[in-house]
């Protein structure tokens, strides 16, 4: 039993960037999804002429295509 107490790790060198990468995609589709929902928000907000809602949504909207921008710039480098 002794043997089975402590397992070492294989070595994988990969191991941390594929972690990375799927942290990555997951992100950018959370945010990727944020961005489009905004955009129909938005969308609507013009078609019903709501300022209050126009603004909020044109702000949710800039802040969620910024950080998907920076997203992509950083998936760009790890590949």
């Amino acid at each position: 039993m002794a043997g089975y107490a402590r397992r070492g790790r294989v070595s994988d060198p990969g191991r941390r960037q594929r972690g990375t990468m799927q942290r990555l995609e997951l992100a950018m589709g959370i945010v990727g999804t944020i961005t489009i929902l905004t955009l129909l928000t938005l969308v609507m907000a013009l078609v019903q002429g709501t300022g209050a809602a126009l603004t909020g949504a044109a702000i949710i909207f800039l802040v969620a295509a910024v950080v998907f921008i920076a997203l992509a710039i950083w998936y760009r480098k790890v590949t």
